[in-house]
């Protein structure tokens, strides 16, 4: 008895899928990582500040300086030990949660710091994405 042996079919690829725009699968609520650099023993603070405003996700590590010392006393950050607070975050509340930090920066009180935004350009999985932007939503 003989086999058939199935050959393999060269098809053409599928075509690519349109991208997001054409689609409208945008997401509705862009993110994005903010990155606070702060003194070690305010990054508490600084988390329960990000964190009033909705945040779902924070790191806080241990931050060292890397540049040199006329950079870093520049910032205000001389022989203080840092912390990094890595956040996700939603780009519609950014510019509230900036204007709340640049206070506390500039105020003696809280002490100095500096933060940074990266926005984000994809997450992966919807579920994922809802916990992220604090959107019960999404399931």
């Amino acid at each position: 008895m003989k086999k058939n042996k199935k050959e393999p079919i060269n098809e053409p690829a599928p075509p690519r899928p349109k991208t997001p725009p054409e689609h409208g699968l945008t997401a509705p609520i862009k993110l994005g990582v903010l990155l606070t650099v702060v003194e070690r023993k305010r990054s508490e603070y600084y988390m329960d500040l990000i964190q009033s405003y909705g945040v779902n996700l924070q790191y806080v590590t241990k931050a060292k300086k890397l540049s040199d010392a006329g950079i870093v006393s520049a910032f205000g950050l001389d022989d203080a030990e840092l912390s990094a607070i890595i956040s996700v975050i939603r780009l519609d509340i950014i510019d509230k949660v900036a204007d709340s930090l640049e206070k506390r920066f500039s105020s003696a009180r809280y002490g100095p710091g500096e933060a940074f935004l990266i926005p984000m350009s994809s997450v992966i999985g919807k579920n994922l994405f809802g916990f992220l932007a604090g959107d019960e939503t999404f399931s």
